[in-house]
C-alpha cells in the first residue's frame, strides 16, 4: 500500500511525540528504539524509514521544541511596546510555559537527560547552535534597541545581558524539575523583575 505524504507526516510526528515522552522520562542512553515505537504504536520499520538512529530522532525532537519556542516568542512581541517591555513580555511567556506547559516542561527536562558522549556532543551542539539562532537574534535585537532608546544600561555588554537572561531561564528550568526546591508560580514575576530592573537605565 502506497503511503501518502500526509500519512508519512503523521507517522513522523507520532515518532517525535513518542521520542519527547520517552527521552524526557528515561534519558537518552536508557531509551531503546523499541520503547519509542511501542509508545507510538508503530514498527521499527516505520522508525527507520524516518530516522537513521535515536540520536537523529533526538535532534528532531529538539528542533520541534525550538520552533515552538520561537512561535511563542513571536506571539509575545508587541510592536507598540518598548524594547524593555517586550523583553519582559517574552520572559513572562517562556517562564509561564516552563512552569505550566506540559510540552515545554518535557522539552526543558529533555536537555538534562542526554549523556554527552563525543558523538552526541558534536551532533547536538551543532544542531543547537543552528536552532537557537532565532532566539538569540530576537533578544540581541531587543537589547540593542533598548540601548539605543536609553532604556537599557549602555555599560553592560549586550552579550553579557543575553547570557544573564539565558541563565535566568535555565535556572527556572532547573527548578521546574527540582523536587526539593521547586519553581513556585508566585516567584516567577519577582525573579523576572529583578533581572529587568538590573538592566534598566
Amino acid at each position: 500500500m502506497r503511503v501518502t505524504k500526509e500519512q508519512a507526516a503523521e507517522t513522523r510526528k507520532a515518532l517525535i511525540d513518542a521520542g519527547l515522552k520517552v527521552f524526557s522520562e528515561k534519558g537518552f542512553a536508557a531509551t531503546r528504539i523499541e520503547d519509542i515505537v511501542q509508545f507510538a504504536g508503530l514498527t521499527r520499520g516505520a522508525f527507520y524509514w524516518h530516522f537513521k538512529n535515536k540520536l537523529e530522532l533526538y535532534c528532531a525532537v529538539y528542533k520541534e521544541g525550538m520552533i515552538y519556542l520561537d512561535l511563542r516568542l513571536q506571539a509575545a512581541i508587541d510592536q507598540t511596546k518598548s524594547a524593555l517591555e517586550n523583553i519582559q513580555r517574552a520572559l513572562d511567556f517562556i517562564a509561564s510555559d516552563i512552569r505550566n506547559d506540559e510540552y515545554v516542561g518535557k522539552m526543558s527536562k529533555l536537555q538534562y537527560t542526554i549523556e554527552w558522549t563525543p558523538e552526541v556532543r558534536d551532533q547536538v551542539e551543532f544542531m543547537k547552535h543552528e536552532m537557537t539562532l532565532p532566539f538569540r537574534t530576537l533578544f540581541y535585537d531587543l537589547i540593542e534597541q533598548g540601548k539605543s532608546t536609553g532604556e537599557i544600561k549602555l555599560e553592560y555588554d549586550t552579550d553579557v545581558i543575553f547570557k544573564a537572561l539565558v541563565s535566568l531561564l535555565i535556572g527556572m528550568s532547573n527548578l521546574r524539575h527540582e523536587k526539593n526546591y521547586p519553581l513556585e508560580l508566585e516567584h516567577i514575576d519577582p525573579m523576572i523583575s529583578i533581572f529587568i530592573e538590573g538592566i534598566r537605565n
